[in-house]
């Protein structure tokens, strides 16, 4: 089974932005600190990099491949933890659940849900599909309320990082 195949695009003014390949050549790059996070998607990389303005961010970019060889969960090369291992719930308190859905899921129509039992116990996930045409989107209240718990779980996790 092919894997998407992350990248870093480091940008001439120094920000680095991450992105992954798809195995049919799609390409799709976050833009990180922005608002419900914006992201870029294109046909290949050259489509992405190609014939930018000299003004455009994208213009004179660098792409750093991650290394050719992933393990089943994690990255290969060298990483540490930004927190305690948590159980499979704690992705809807933590906003992390909003965040897949309002920037991988919902664009294509899709929801990530978790499947929780009356005890509270998360047994397991499935994909939703919406009606033709119609996309998932969450409520301005939600989408609030989504965007701070992500943030603050991220900004948690990135402050243990530079610790």
């Amino acid at each position: 089974m092919e894997w998407a195949r992350p990248f870093r695009l480091h940008l001439t003014d120094g920000r680095v932005w991450d992105g992954a390949q798809y195995p049919r050549g799609h390409v799709c790059l976050i833009h990180p600190r922005q608002p419900f996070g914006e992201m870029t998607v294109a046909l290949s990389m050259e489509e992405l990099l190609n014939k930018r303005h000299p003004e455009h961010p994208l213009h004179g970019a660098r792409v750093q491949w991650a290394d050719a060889q992933c393990g089943d969960q994690y990255p290969s090369g060298t990483f540490r933890s930004c927190g305690d291992l948590q159980p499979l719930g704690a992705l809807r308190e933590s906003g992390l659940l909003w965040l897949i859905n309002r920037i991988a899921f919902h664009p294509r129509g899709l929801a990530l849900a978790l499947n929780q039992e009356e005890g509270g116990d998360i047994t397991g996930w499935q994909l939703l599909a919406a009606e033709e045409g119609e996309p998932f989107s969450f409520t301005n209240r939600d989408d609030e309320t989504g965007y701070r718990r992500a943030e603050a779980t991220l900004r948690a996790a990135l402050t243990r990082k530079e610790r």
